[in-house]
């Protein structure tokens, strides 16, 4: 159970440990009728028990529930030295039969008002009414149960748990009926008891929608649905450890689900979600404290319901019929509060839109003055580029004709014909040089030289 002490509701954690105590005994198949009888049997009008006829009775009940349902119950052991350790503080050995039975009624898998009823009946005097002693001692008792978990001194005083039982009544006696109203109040030392209940017959419930937090899908056990946000689930786990996310915070309202909600619960829970997120916060506020004050859930087992933070007693016809006539005018009157805003909104888009269309406009022309710049920037680049080849192509020329103002001279013993080649040159040479000048007639006779040593590989420069 130390896994459970993460939990920071000392109710919830209180509860779970139980929960998980009542599952180890066995006790989630014991009813009141098979404590009844075993007591009837074993027990008969002793008011003191010691562990042999403690262990007795529990082997008497546990052999009837046995009857009725398939398995082997072998928790007796376990249960004996559990009702010695919370109500044999003393060492004596022995423990009183009312605490015996208080505990087992604790446990079991009855329905809540039936718990409550058994044991008002335990702590009575026959007459049908509860003195102070008698009330002192039931809630003595079952205020011991929570030590079993190492959970003591958590929820109150019993004194001052009877004061408010008895405020405002002069008799030294209560009814019955007055004790269990006060019990459906849901006292504070005893919250434990209505909040273990719910847990109990939520362990087989699915619920068929998705954690906000941890996206567990389908969610199993209790139930919470935020008052806030529209369509946010949280699943037991995340919310009895605290766990929030950006959204859904830890102190929004929330509603808990112990059974499966009926199409109208789910309707008007979805309706009340839409209202926190859209109307007016004022408005939402109100919604919100009639919600929390009269949340609705309803019990499983044998049609029974009750009032609890967590279930509502069902409602006489005509008031139901009342209640739906005034959500219908409610619905009404959101409608137009709804159209109201939804008109103010289209409003505040299509000025947005205007603005938004008028960057996109200069967004536009911007860019097709950066294109036309990026074409002429190219333009220029190309331009450059072709003058600097032109440039190089110039400069090739100057210098093969420098290079070309050597004298080439034929090796007269590598090439035998150099002299007579040399002669035709020389005569063509005098003719140019009769007509052009000495300075030309050199400088083409050096080229048809150097062509003609060229072609035969023969020459050399000096």
């Amino acid at each position: 159970m130390d896994q459970l002490d993460d939990i920071r509701s000392s109710v919830y954690r209180v509860s779970m440990k139980l929960l998980r105590l009542q599952n180890l005994c066995q006790m989630d198949v014991v009813f009141l009728g098979h404590i009844t009888a075993a007591f009837v049997q074993e027990g008969g009008a002793n008011l003191m028990f010691d562990r042999e006829e403690v262990a007795q009775t529990l082997s008497t009940m546990f052999h009837n529930v046995s009857q009725e349902v398939p398995g082997q119950l072998t928790a007796v052991e376990q249960m004996c030295t559990l009702v010695f350790q919370l109500f044999d503080r003393t060492g004596t050995n022995s423990v009183s039969a009312d605490s015996v039975q208080t505990l087992l009624i604790v446990l079991s898998a009855e329905t809540l008002p039936v718990k409550y009823t058994a044991l008002v009946d335990l702590s009575g005097n026959g007459s049908g009414s509860i003195s102070r002693s008698g009330l002192t001692s039931l809630l003595d008792h079952l205020n011991q149960i929570p030590a079993a978990v190492q959970e003591t001194d958590v929820f109150g005083d019993v004194d001052a748990a009877v004061l408010t039982c008895f405020n405002g009544v002069w008799s030294p006696v209560v009814s019955k009926e007055h004790v269990l109203s006060w019990l459906r109040s849901e006292p504070p030392l005893l919250l434990w008891l209505p909040t273990l209940y719910r847990l109990f017959i939520s362990q087989s419930i699915s619920h068929s929608v998705r954690c906000h937090i941890c996206k567990t899908t389908p969610i199993t056990g209790l139930r919470y649905r935020c008052m806030r946000c529209v369509n946010v689930h949280v699943c037991q786990s995340c919310f009895l450890r605290d766990k929030h996310t950006r959204k859904h915070k830890l102190h929004h309202p929330v509603l808990e689900f112990c059974t499966q909600p009926t199409w109208r619960e789910s309707l008007l829970s979805l309706v009340h979600s839409t209202r926190h997120a859209l109307l007016p916060h004022e408005y939402a506020q109100r919604r919100t404290e009639r919600i929390v004050s009269s949340s609705f859930k309803r019990d499983i087992s044998h049609d029974a319901t009750f009032s609890s933070k967590g279930l509502q007693t069902e409602k006489p016809q005509h008031e139901q019929v009342m209640t739906l006539l005034n959500d219908v005018r409610t619905l009404q009157r959101d409608k137009q509060l709804l159209k109201q805003q939804l008109h103010d909104w289209k409003r505040a888009i299509q000025s947005e839109q205007s603005v938004l269309e008028d960057k996109y406009s200069g967004m536009e022309v911007s860019m097709e003055t950066l294109r036309k710049r990026n074409m002429c920037l190219q333009d220029m680049l190309a331009q450059a580029l072709d003058k600097m080849e032109a440039g190089q192509h110039v400069s090739q020329p100057v210098s093969m004709e420098t290079e070309n103002t050597s004298t080439p001279i034929c090796d007269t013993e590598a090439c035998p014909d150099s002299e007579g080649d040399v002669q035709v040159i020389t005569k063509k040479d005098e003719m140019i040089q009769g007509t052009k000048g000495p300075q030309k007639t050199v400088s083409v006779g050096q080229e048809r030289i150097v062509e003609r040593v060229a072609q035969r590989g023969c020459c050399r420069k000096v």
